[in-house]
């Protein structure tokens, strides 16, 4: 190539190249732009579906009760056990919209646990049986760090900063003190670099930093929590036997009515597993029982079964 043209033909090159580099960040920076889009566009979908095909939703709405377990990590302010109890319902509801939300406080304030550290499912059972509790959500923020990533390629690598937040959800059915949903889920928001730098010098993270990060997660949680509870059927739990009479601690809150044809279920054994947990067992149909007077959370049924039923018997609604 004659050497006049070798200035051109390296400029053209040059040119080129820078093109290809700006159209290689456009098509990058348009790919995460679509997928922003892409998982609003699903986030709202699946708005949309939940509100206008709502799985399982049946006249006879279960009850649950919403306890928060506040951070034990040292360099995180207080306000979890708050926000949980805060935001739950709203989003229980949207998803769930028969299920009955109990006042956490007026049941259990902190949830029993096992010498181990396990949580006692049994204890909890024996509570929500009285209250007329068909399950417990717990919620405990787990884990809250703070990490710095190199991202990028090449000479367009950069560091980012962000908070990982995890939370897990656990799920106890009342019926058999087993749970029914363990979900441990995190999320990252990212942070400026003088957020990083001021949380690693004096290693303390306000609740409101996590704010956003968590209640995204009690929104994705909640759908897990309402399908759980949908596989189950309802059932109501015998508080009180008299021959010929029982006393359930459901009402027309939980959408009984007189009138209404009971299959009456006796109490199965109670075991315990290998790690020390015990649970309780759904025993054989003894008879059916006919209700006669409906309160909000108390019902009485005529009792017609072969067989005098004990306290602790469950009941279901004859299809």
């Amino acid at each position: 190539m004659p050497s006049a043209d070798r200035p051109a033909a390296e400029s053209k090159t040059k040119g080129s190249g820078l093109v290809l580099v700006f159209l290689l960040l456009w098509v990058l920076a348009g790919c995460s732009a679509a997928k922003k889009t892409a998982d609003a566009v699903a986030e709202t979908s699946s708005d949309v579906v939940d509100w206008v095909l709502p799985v399982g939703r049946v006249d006879l709405r279960q009850t649950v009760a919403l306890i928060g377990v506040e951070s034990s990590l040292p360099s995180v302010q207080a306000g979890f056990a708050d926000h949980f109890r805060q935001a739950l319902p709203g989003f229980l509801k949207k998803v769930c919209g028969e299920a009955v939300i109990e006042a956490a406080a007026e049941v259990v304030k902190t949830p029993p646990r096992l010498p181990s550290g396990l949580l006692d499912g049994y204890a909890l059972a024996v509570l929500g049986r009285q209250r007329g509790v068909n399950f417990f959500l717990i919620g405990t923020l787990v884990d809250v760090r703070v990490k710095d990533e190199l991202k990028g390629f090449w000479l367009w690598k950069d560091t980012r900063y962000s908070i990982q937040t995890v939370v897990r959800l656990e799920l106890v059915d009342s019926a058999t003190g087993a749970k029914i949903l363990d979900d441990t889920s995190r999320t990252e928001t990212e942070i400026d670099s003088l957020k990083y730098e001021e949380i690693e010098q004096f290693k303390n993270i306000q609740f409101t930093d996590l704010t956003s990060a968590v209640t995204t997660l009690f929104r994705n949680g909640s759908k897990l929590a309402c399908s759980a509870m949908h596989s189950l059927p309802w059932r109501g739990f015998v508080v009180a036997a008299e021959r010929g009479r029982i006393t359930l601690s459901a009402g027309s809150r939980a959408g009984l009515t007189v009138g209404r044809t009971l299959e009456v279920f006796g109490t199965g054994p109670a075991f315990t597993s290998k790690d020390g947990q015990r649970f309780l067992s759904v025993g054989d149909k003894i008879g059916e029982a006919t209700l006669t007077t409906v309160l909000e959370d108390r019902a009485e049924a005529a009792f017609g079964g072969g067989e005098r039923l004990k306290e602790g018997g469950t009941v279901q609604v004859k299809k």
